[in-house]
């Protein structure tokens, strides 16, 4: 029956999760789990019960007293092999395996008690019958005496009772060694009874110590088990809760300095403590607000309302920046109210680029956010409206990060310098470009030229020009003819240079005749 119950058990609960994926729900609560779980430890207690009995309760034969010991021992021992059991299953708790291991010990002390009592013979009878057929054989020999005296007549009373004393005497003695010998053909069996008594009383108080101990041992297993368990357990929770908060501080001062350098910069500081790089073919941007002074009141909760309306301003910028189209642009600084951002410092990104050149227009493109950005802004201002002009240049630069503490990444050379001079002689409003990048650009924005300003660096001043609109609709387009013209000016340097070689052999030839 145990057997059955066992299978039918695992086929249900393997149809179960076969079915659901998952075991049912039933053992996952407390009672059935504990249950369950006290059942499988106590299923070889039931087969035992099913396989042995007490002789003492036997219709059919008494056995010998040796055999009954022998039994009783047996049953003991394996009842301790359960109670011992008791010990695994680690995954339930102490105290329901302690409850059922001592239910079995008290159980298996009252088997032991009872069969004890069954199964030794009655010593209180056996003396009772001894007696009462002494008694019994007393009493006849007696009577039979009285009977055959009373009816001798004989003349002369005195010699009747000296010899009736002689044959009392003799018939004492006799009965006396009768008896004698009658209890010496007893005497035998009262030895072997009161030792194999004694034994059996040690047997029994022997396996109630054995199981008071361990029962005991049992609960003083389980109880230590739980505790390492749980504190075992415990440590676990707590090193995930100190991997889980060391992994947010982690992606949080990742984020921090991912913020302050870049992220192909971080990853190669991971492996180096030094960064210093040359880009050819950078864009460079600056947008500031012009009046922002205007705005600003030291006097006024000492400045810190005007440094939320800035904050608020710079943070609609930097959202700009996780649009999927500006990828390649990379915040450098903001300098107060001026915002500075360049595109093109990332080469992995740059070699993934349809186009070498398209993250010049991704600049131009945030370029045009920002404007388009501050209008949006300007809208929930009251009674005052930022402006801005923006400085644009393209050429080569130098990145590197300075500092060991307190890291700092910037980018120098006069690109840098003459896009600061772009957004210091521009126009409110507008975006003003160096020649080099307007050459750049040409094939995707509209242009006008301003005017031939004199830049601080450029001996001779420089030509300046204002962006008007974009030519293409897409960065795509732009890309296409950028890369068109970059082949046609292609065809026509091969052209210039056969035209030299043509022109080199030729005069060599010349040189010849001559000779």
């Amino acid at each position: 029956l145990s057997g059955l119950f066992v299978l039918a058990l695992v086929a249900w609960t393997l149809c179960c999760v076969l079915r659901q994926g998952t075991l049912p729900l039933i053992w996952l609560r407390w009672w059935p789990k504990h249950a369950l779980s006290l059942t499988m430890i106590n299923l070889p207690l039931g087969a035992l019960l099913t396989s042995v009995y007490c002789p003492g309760f036997s219709f059919f034969a008494q056995p010998h007293q040796w055999q009954s010991e022998s039994l009783l021992l047996l049953f003991s021992l394996l009842v301790l092999m359960v109670m011992f059991g008791h010990v695994n299953y680690s995954q339930i708790r102490s105290w329901p395996k302690s409850l059922v291991c001592c239910l079995i010990g008290i159980g298996l002390v009252t088997v032991v008690h009872l069969c004890a009592s069954n199964c030794q013979p009655s010593h209180t009878a056996a003396v009772g019958l001894v007696n009462s057929t002494v008694v019994f054989y007393n009493a006849t020999v007696n009577g039979g005496d009285d009977v055959s005296s009373g009816g001798v007549l004989v003349a002369d009373q005195q010699q009747q009772q000296q010899q009736q004393q002689q044959q009392q005497h003799d018939r004492h003695q006799e009965h006396q060694q009768q008896h004698q010998q009658h209890e010496n053909e007893k005497t035998p069996v009262q030895p072997k009874h009161h030792s194999e008594e004694q034994l059996y009383g040690c047997c029994k108080n022997e396996i109630y110590i054995i199981v008071l101990l361990a029962c005991l041992l049992v609960m003083y297993l389980n109880y230590q088990f739980e505790a390492s368990f749980r504190m075992s357990f415990y440590g676990d929770l707590q090193a995930c809760e100190t991997i889980r908060r060391m992994k947010e501080m982690k992606d949080q001062a990742d984020w921090l300095l991912s913020n302050i350098i870049p992220h192909h910069v971080v990853e190669h500081l991971a492996k180096t403590s030094k960064y210093s790089e040359n880009h050819a073919m950078v864009a460079v941007l600056f947008a500031s607000v012009v009046n922002w002074n205007d705005m600003y009141e030291e006097t006024y909760e000492g400045g810190r309302e005007f440094l939320r309306v800035l904050n608020e301003l710079v943070s609609d910028f930097d959202e700009l920046l996780d649009r999927p189209e500006f990828t390649q642009v990379e915040k450098i600084k903001t300098i107060g109210p001026t915002y500075m951002a360049a595109s093109g410092l990332n080469p992995a990104r740059r070699r993934l680029s349809m186009h070498p050149y398209s993250h010049l227009y991704e600049l131009m493109e945030f370029a045009l956010a920002l404007q388009e950005t501050l209008d949006n802004f300007n809208k929930d201002l009251l009674s005052f409206e930022f402006r801005m002009k923006i400085g644009f240049n393209i050429g080569p630069v130098t990145a590197g990060v300075i500092g060991t503490t307190k890291l700092y990444y910037d980018i120098w050379g006069d690109t840098v310098n003459i896009g600061s001079r772009m957004y210091s002689t521009g126009v409110v409003g507008r975006i003003q470009v160096s020649r080099q990048a307007k050459e750049r650009l040409d094939t995707a924005y509209e242009f006008e030229f301003r005017d031939h300003i004199s830049v601080k660096g450029v001996d001779g001043g420089m030509d300046v020009y204002l962006l008007k609109h974009r030519k293409q609709k897409s960065l795509g387009d732009a890309a296409a003819g950028e890369a068109a013209i970059s082949e046609d000016h292609h065809q026509q340097q091969e052209q210039q240079q056969q035209q030299q070689q043509q022109q080199h052999q030729a005069s060599i030839t010349c040189d010849g005749h001559i000779h």
